[in-house]
């Protein structure tokens, strides 16, 4: 989940850098992030890599179980606490855009479907409580919410970059975008002759 979320921190830096307060909360967040990460990540493969010989070392598989669901549930809080982050952070600098409102909207919308991440990365969190508190075992859904709100770190912070390479690779080299836009363009005349008819 972590390096899901690091491409979109990495390009706030890059985007909105100038403002001290946007750098200071990204690198916060890559870094408190980053060592929560690799101290649960550490403490699962500490305690689940005991190997069990007979049957009598059956509690280190479920001390392994346990401590996985705890681990899940640290991860799951720090991941909701990171996407309001990730959501929130770059609003204020695209709200001091010199740009028109109607393409701030646009660009703050595309960041804002990281609310859907939210939502996925909240849903996993409640299964994952559950299962701590031994009342449910959804694997299932928790790893489902968990691939969505991955795929959403990354589709967002792609975003940005489709634009730009749509029109360096797509527009200029494709002689079916070529013949589409000479198509629109024929109609485009017709339709403003015909308005300016009537």
């Amino acid at each position: 989940m972590y390096l899901s979320k690091t491409p979109l921190l990495v390009l706030y830096l890059k985007t909105f850098g100038v403002k001290q307060w946007l750098r200071i909360t990204s690198y916060a967040t890559l870094v408190i992030s980053l060592i929560i990460f690799l101290t649960t990540t550490a403490i699962v493969g500490a305690i689940c890599s005991r190997k069990v010989v007979t049957e009598d070392d059956i509690f280190l598989l479920e001390t392994c179980l346990k401590t996985t669901v705890s681990v899940g549930v640290a991860q799951g809080s720090t991941a909701v606490v990171t996407d309001i982050i990730t959501i929130l952070l770059p609003l204020p600098a695209i709200a001091g855009l010199n740009l028109p409102f109607h393409k701030k909207i646009g660009i703050a919308l595309v960041f804002l479907t990281g609310t859907f991440a939210i939502a996925a990365s909240a849903i996993s969190l409640y299964f994952k409580s559950l299962s701590l508190a031994g009342h449910s075992t959804a694997l299932i859904i928790t790893l489902f919410c968990t691939i969505i709100e991955c795929s959403l770190a990354i589709i967002v912070g792609c975003a940005p970059a489709i634009r730009t390479c749509w029109y360096a690779y797509a527009c200029k080299k494709s002689a079916s975008y070529e013949r589409l836009r000479s198509s629109f363009s024929k109609i485009g005349p017709v339709q403003q002759n015909g308005e300016d008819g009537s």
